[in-house]
């Protein structure tokens, strides 16, 4: 079974059963009326959390690592660039930018993935091991480091495992000669894992500490496609658009139930949750149509 071979992974919490958000035919949250006794975990993460906070806390560096690894829930938009504006008005009102943000680029950093995928596309056709899981390398902005990344889905919720490398030493990780990256090693050569494509896309943050958990808010924008370079993780855009100009992709991400002040900007912008997967809209554009022969080009 797959979560036998991420016994590994398990060390790091127990995942808690939520309920996913639900939305009526509008597209709009369908929530229960708050409680007034403030104990429910629906009740605001903010008092008036229509308004803006006077003083956001800031996440500590163990309370974000865990919103961002260990069995979070994840709800999708995929909006008209018209609200991006909205959406990026309402979180510096409401949250903080992430500490990586740059002003420059309107709180946001550059982010460049090589995507990964069996010889036969799996992960693509979300067969075998891909029904759960993708793997990736990522590069923040230029820096010359590297995220190895696996993300899989277990009872609803999002986990994510990653290391931090330098780009020197990628060949060695992958190789197994680097004993805090044999657990990506060891998956890399089980399931015959090999680049498949680059994707690259400009990110908004924002982040906040509540009473009932942290909260991410991410608006990804300029989403760009590019073939394979061997195992080079790219430093500029890709060139190829996977979604159209007019479109961008905002990722909440929270503990628990759907939060209350997140409510407040989804009924503001109308907005219905859809799944969305970077990699899967990156093939489809690569190839022109929804292949589902897909494989990867040494495969």
């Amino acid at each position: 079974m797959w979560v036998d071979d991420l016994s590994v992974d398990e060390i790091l919490t127990e995942s808690v059963d939520v309920l996913n958000p639900r939305f009526d035919a509008a597209g709009l949250l369908s929530v229960p009326p708050l409680p007034t006794n403030g104990h429910d975990r629906l009740s605001p993460v903010l008092p008036g959390f229509s308004e803006t906070p006077s003083a956001p806390r800031s996440l500590d560096a163990e309370a974000l690592k865990r919103l961002l690894t260990v069995g979070v829930s994840e709800t999708k938009f995929v909006l008209p660039i018209e609200l991006a504006g909205t959406v990026s008005n309402w979180a510096r009102a409401n949250m903080r930018p992430d500490d990586h943000a740059d002003p420059a680029i309107g709180d946001g950093y550059l982010v460049r993935t090589l995507y990964l995928d069996t010889p036969t596309g799996e992960i693509f056709r979300r067969a075998g091991i891909g029904r759960y899981r993708k793997f990736r390398v990522r590069r923040y902005g230029q820096a010359a480091s590297l995220w190895l990344e696996m993300k899989w889905k277990h009872r609803e919720q999002i986990r994510k495992r990653r290391i931090l490398i330098a780009e020197h030493d990628l060949e060695s990780a992958l190789a197994g000669e680097l004993t805090d990256c044999a657990w990506f090693a060891r998956r890399v050569a089980r399931y015959r894992l090999q680049p498949s494509c680059q994707v690259s896309y400009r990110r908004q943050a924002y982040l906040l500490t509540t009473p009932h958990g942290p909260l991410r808010l991410t608006l990804d924008q300029d989403v760009q496609v590019g073939a394979e370079e061997g195992w080079q993780v790219p430093r500029a855009s890709c060139g190829k658009e996977v979604l159209t100009a007019d479109a961008s992709i905002l990722e909440l991400k929270y503990r628990g139930q759907f939060p209350v002040l997140f409510r407040d900007l989804v009924e503001q912008l109308k907005a219905s949750p859809r799944s969305f997967s970077k990699y899967r809209h990156a093939i489809k554009t690569m190839l022109g149509e929804p292949a589902k022969e897909f494989r990867c080009q040494n495969g």
